[in-house]
């Protein structure tokens, strides 16, 4: 019976090919031994090639895709592969010293590429991969059946993608950035592919030729201009199996690799990757993803130079985010020379069309620079607005976030505090309260200095280790050590500032030579005899602060920063300044003239010149170049010469700008070009390879802008604000005041005349709460006698700061933290010899597993119209009235808060009122936000106020807890820009001190929010903190001393992003405050209570070192509020499902993390817990007159719930 052959489908091409018959099977020629590119010595037996050779055989002859694929695991993946790789991996030594270029080991490989996207119909298209330019062949269909049968994967892509291939020798132990140029033909050139000697400068030669080597390019043939293709990173076949390793490693049962974009699109699965095995068959091929997942690299916390967690990150991350990005590269088409461009001094203007435009830069003289090899013309890209958009929310944002969340990328400085390779982000545990459970530095000795904020910055951390009260120096009182760390990647300029007792500025010019003799400025601050220049009265020049534990993933020499800093007698105290690049809003900074500095050397060395030692391959002399940056002799000479010739360039530049990226490239690349760089050029050089010329540095000058492309794609601050990114939002000054300390003798004694037998029977202990303005709380107990005892008894707050105020807190507990008396004192001028006798009062409620919590009263008004307080044990019905605009509704509640000392209770709600205006528009009535407050005293109107118009959105009430009346906040929603999204302004609740509040049109403000605010803190140490829920963010205000213009308010610090470690969030929807400071987010998404200090650093603060704790597992609707007492108890009230029924519920934990608690029924929409227990409840019960009239203004009612009693 005659059988017919039927056509047969490539996967993803779409081409019909007949399976060749017998006989022209047997007339095929035998394959030559070298026209397998991949092969390296050991050679694949023969056996191994017959595998190959019946994998083909068999997929034309109509074999299923899976099965080819899975042939192909054994042929494609074991055949091709030296088996000296197959059997050891990479090499366990990761970072040897690096050898000269001569000794370095290379690999050939083969590269594939697709340019079916672009005309390169008469185009030379040249590979440039460090110092080497390499001539693309097209692809022959011999030469791709030849690679398909070392790499079955290859089947995927369609033969008219196939278009270009290139085989050459790449390194073999780094990672490398790769550039694709096209240069147009000269008239009635041939392709070099099709000469064996080129007039032009081609080696070519023949594609089966015993080295099958590229040919060189030479010289570009024709005006030297040129257009870009694409790039890529190469990573080393030892990378390419590590990365694998790592990741299968990483996979669960049934789970399998992920899938690139790139092969996403041709068809393939996570399946078909495990079967194959073949890493290096998924690397030969590149296309536009490769360019777009290169972009995303170059962002500074993206980029890894270490090659196995490149290639990991590239696999699992940054691959899988390039889909969009792609194609909006291919739909712009390639990035062509600036078309307007008439000679240096023409202005940056992006092309028509090119996802990018190439910017020529040019030397000394005012020629267009060019290739000291191949005479092509320099440039460097600038991204099309098109691809910054689609790079930051298709590829930046998304990588960031999932990078952020993988904990094998980063580490704990507590817990591994070794520079790690391949790590690219760290964390550092916060640190809220500071417990006097030790001697604190200095006690008992003549002076002794602390820190007012022992937390740790965000990236940056400053620690003092010791107190010298008897220098030789006699004009000196004190010497100062501190340890410092930076752990980010940019460099920090430090500075000395001496204040006064009345905390006004030394000028320099009353130190230097004085107090500070010549002696002592020579044995302190050793950069004043070159860069004196750097000092910026009053701030004295110390040092520079380089990058610390890893740079890019580069493990640098480990350094102890330790500093000696002198205290003259006539200083106070000492502000210890640490300024870079930023994202502090420069007007506001009241330390900006410290900032050029570090920010220069940021801009120019960390994420500017780095980007050579990716360009030609030479990651391993990264470290001894940031190393050699520290030695005095290297920065005397280069520190003046990057000041000089870059801080124009870099002043303007700041991570809160990122449009000021734009362009940043060509400008510095342009100065580099200069004489002046001459000695920073030639230090690279030094660094990349012995016998590395400045040439070869400056002819990579294509990729030197990478990383500022990358930054400039964020595009606001906003969206940077939005992003996963640590460094970019750091502050561009940390200032850690540094203050002689004293000790302050705190005297607690029991209310004699309500118990006369002294101290409550029940009480074992005390803790006394310092709360220091602009300081870390201070904390310290003591236990009570358990014996009847009437006597007082003293605690020393031991070394404390000295100057500004203090409140003091006391609370006196049972053995099972039951609190059982209570006091608050202050704000009292913290000055030298202060003390303090605080009587406290008894308290009696408990809270225990059976506590509930049962309605008092509630707010209602008389026939005037006032608020007056109506006992009764049934809270009202919690139901919205709805949104309309008309009289009586009651759309939204928004929070209660109570000021303690104050005797206030304050909330913001939404509802609709005849007689309330809109505070952008007095003509217009809309159903919108508002906040008042009453008194919590027996006569609620007495502290009755209304703000007297209404917001588009929730004005955010926030009021100090402890006792200071005039301390209290709202956020003016009204007041918006581009990149902020409300204005922090005060709220006055002293009768005798001017009270009310700044109005929205008052230009008085005190800070910026950059996001909506979803709650509002306020921090006892001065800091305004609000939770961002749809951004999984929360932002830190640091409050000035006084009120400012809008334009000069500061702006807010942002921290975390989405994710699961600690450190990051998942819909955080509430907050609250720890009495000892810390910041404590519920996340729905976690289901978790989590620990922050105010830098966003985790805080290990509940049992084993935790930073966060579990929430009750039940059906939760809903988060209502959150709210924390004196002692740390606490209350997350919460809409839950019980069996069908939406039930409101009050739990409550204990301070430890364990739920304790829980009242059903507790009716209410928002709460606020006082210090005391008692909690004030928001409801949705709108409040009527007597005779069930509406007044003029709709307001919710309030409620007042007390514990119950044992």
């Amino acid at each position: 019976m005659k059988t017919t052959q039927k056509p047969i489908s490539i996967p993803s091409s779409g081409k019909k090919i007949k399976p060749p018959t017998k006989s022209a099977k047997m007339q095929r020629a035998p394959r030559s031994r070298n026209t397998i590119d991949l092969l390296h010595d050991p050679r694949p037996s023969a056996k191994a090639k017959a595998k190959v050779n019946l994998l083909m055989e068999a997929m034309q002859a109509g074999v299923s895709r899976r099965d080819v694929l899975k042939a192909g695991a054994i042929a494609g993946s074991l055949a091709v592969l030296p088996a000296n790789l197959l059997a050891s991996g990479r090499d366990k030594k990761r970072h040897p010293a690096r050898p000269p270029r001569s000794t370095r080991s290379t690999e050939t490989r083969t590269f594939l590429f697709d340019f079916s996207w672009c005309d390169t119909s008469n185009h030379d298209v040249v590979l440039a991969a460090g110092k080497n330019y390499h001539l693309l062949s097209r692809t022959s269909p011999g030469k791709l059946r030849r690679l398909r049968r070392q790499h079955p994967v290859l089947i995927q892509v369609p033969d008219s993608r196939a278009t270009h291939h290139v085989v050459l020798d790449m390194p073999a132990d780094a990672i490398q950035i790769c550039y694709l140029q096209r240069f147009e033909r000269s008239p009635n050139r041939r392709s070099a592919s099709h000469k064996k000697n080129d007039d032009n400068g081609f080696e070519a030669r023949d594609e089966h030729s015993s080295h099958n080597i590229s040919p060189r390019f030479r010289h570009c043939p024709n005006d030297g201009s040129w257009s870009m293709l694409g790039m890529f990173m190469h990573h080393p076949i030892s990378a390419l199996i590590a990365a694998a390793e790592k990741e299968a490693s990483l996979l669960g049962s049934f789970e399998f690799p992920k899938v690139p974009d790139k092969w996403k699109r041709l068809g393939l699965t996570g399946q078909d990757i495990a079967v194959l095995g073949d890493p290096l068959g998924l690397d030969t091929f590149k296309d536009n993803n490769d360019t777009a997942a290169a972009m995303i690299t170059g962002h500074p916390e993206m980029l890894c130079f270490d090659p196995d967690q490149s290639k990991y990150i590239h696999d699992t991350i940054t691959s899988q985010n390039t889909g969009d990005l792609a194609d909006a590269l291919t739909f712009q088409g390639p990035p062509t020379p600036q078309e307007n461009w008439a000679g240096c001094g023409t202005p940056l203007q992006a092309n028509a069309t090119g996802w990018a435009t190439l910017v020529p830069v040019c030397n000394e003289d005012g020629t267009q620079a060019t290739n000291s090899q191949t005479q092509a013309l320099q440039y460097i890209p600038v991204y099309s607005d098109q691809t910054n958009s689609s790079l930051n929310s298709d590829g930046i944002q998304p990588s960031l976030a999932s990078a952020k969340q993988d904990t094998t990328l980063g580490a704990n400085n507590n817990a591994n505090p070794d520079p790690t390779p391949g790590l690219i982000w760290r964390t550092e545990d916060g640190v809220t309260t500071s417990a006097q459970d030790a001697t604190s530095l200095g006690v008992n000795t003549g002076l002794s200095y602390t820190t007012k904020d022992f937390s740790p910055g965000h990236g940056y951390s400053v620690e003092i280790t010791d107190v010298n009260d008897n220098p030789t120096q006699p004009t000196v009182a004190a010497v100062i050590s501190i340890r410092v760390k930076n752990w980010f990647i940019r460099y920090l300029g430090l500075y000395v500032r001496y204040l006064r007792s009345d905390g006004s500025a030394i000028p320099l010019s009353e130190l230097i030579g004085t107090d500070l003799s010549s002696d002592v400025i020579d044995q302190y601050f050793q950069f004043n005899s070159c860069c004196s220049d750097f000092n910026s009265d009053p701030d004295l020049f110390l040092d520079l602060l380089s990058p610390e534990f890893e740079l890019y993933g580069m493990p640098l020499s480990e350094t102890n920063n330790t500093y000696n800093i002198p205290v003259p007698y006539q200083a106070t105290s000492v502000v210890f300044l640490a300024s870079g690049m930023g994202a502090s809003n420069s007007s506001s900074n009241p330390f900006k003239e410290s900032v050029a500095l570090g920010a220069t050397m940021t801009g120019v060395v960390s994420l500017g010149l780095t980007m050579f030692f990716l360009a030609l391959d030479a990651a391993q002399g990264l470290a001894p170049f940031i190393s050699g940056l520290e030695d005095s002799d290297t920065i005397f000479t280069l520190l003046p010469l990057i000041i000089d010739e870059f801080e124009e360039i870099i002043e303007a530049v700041a991570f809160n700008d990122p449009s000021a990226f734009i362009g940043l490239g060509v400008d510095i690349g342009n100065v580099l070009l200069t004489s002046g760089s001459k000695a920073l050029v030639t230090y690279v050089a030094k660094n990349i390879a012995e016998g590395e010329t400045e040439a070869d540095v400056l002819d990579a000058i294509p990729v030197f802008g990478m990383m500022y492309s990358a930054i400039c794609a964020i595009g606001t601050l906003a969206q940077l604000a939005q992003s996963a990114t640590d460094v970019l939002v750091s502050p561009s000054t940390y200032a850690y005041e540094i203050t002689l300390t004293h000790d302050i003798p705190v005297t607690v004694r029991p209310n004699l005349t309500d118990d006369p037998n002294g101290w409550p029977a029940t009480a074992t202990h005390f803790e006394v709460l310092a709360h220091f303005d602009g300081g870390t709380p201070t904390t310290v107990a003591a236990e009570v006698p358990s014996t009847t005892t009437t006597e007082p008894i003293t605690v020393t707050l031991e070394s404390v700061p000295l100057g500004g105020t203090v409140i003091l807190s006391v609370g006196v507990y049972s053995s099972t933290d039951f609190l059982v008396g209570r006091a608050i004192v202050g704000p009292n001028d913290n000055y030298e010899n202060v003390s303090f006798d605080i009587t406290f009062q008894e308290l009696l409620v408990p809270l225990e597993a059976s506590t509930v919590y049962s309605h008092k009263e509630v707010i209602e008004l008389d026939a005037a119209g006032d608020h007056i307080w109506v006992a009764t044990t049934t809270p009202p019905e919690q139901k919205a009235s709805g949104c309309n605009p008309s009289q009586g509704q009651l759309c939204s509640l928004d929070g209660v808060t109570v000021n303690t000392s104050a005797g206030a209770v304050g909330q913001t709600f939404q509802s609709y009122n005849d007689a309330v205006v809109e505070c952008a528009n007095h003509t217009s009535k809309i159903n919108g936000y508002q906040f008042s407050n009453i008194s919590s005293t027996e006569n609620p109107e007495s502290g009755y106020f209304f703000n007297g118009c209404t917001f588009t959105r929730s004005p955010r009430l926030v009021y100090d807890l402890l006792n200071n009346k005039n301390y209290n906040f709202y956020l003016d929603t009204t007041s918006s820009g581009p990149n902020y999204q409300g204005v922090i302004r005060q709220v006055r609740l002293d009768p005798n001190n001017n009270p009310g509040f700044d109005e929205p049109d008052s230009n008085l403000a005190w800070g910026k929010l950059q996001h909506p605010s979803d709650a509002l803190l306020l921090h006892p140490a001065g800091q305004i903190i609000s939770i961002a829920n749809t951004q999984n963010k929360f932002e830190v205000v640091d409050l000035p001393a006084a009120a400012m213009s809008d334009a000069d308010a500061p702006f807010s610090n942002t921290y975390s992003a989405k994710g699961l470690r600690p450190g990051l969030l998942d819909g955080p929807v509430l907050a609250a405050l720890d009495p000892d400071g810390t910041i404590l987010v519920i996340e729905a998404g976690n289901k978790r209570i989590q620990a922050f200090d105010l830098h966003g650093n985790a805080a290990p603060i509940f049992p084993n070192g935790t930073y966060f704790v579990p929430l009750k597992v039940q059906s939760v609707v809903k988060y209502l509020d959150f709210s924390v007492e004196f002692k740390g108890y606490m209350f997350v009230l919460s809409i839950v499902n019980d069996s069908g029924s939406d039930v409101f519920t009050l739990d409550i934990y204990q301070p430890t993390g364990e739920w304790l608690a829980a009242t059903t029924g507790f009716n209410a929409a928002r709460i606020a817990v006082n210090y005391w227990r008692d909690i004030y409840a928001q409801n949705s019960q709108v409040l009527l007159l007597p005779n069930g009239s509406l007044p003029a203004r709709t307001e919710p009612s309030i409620s007042h719930w007390i514990p119950s009693t044992p």
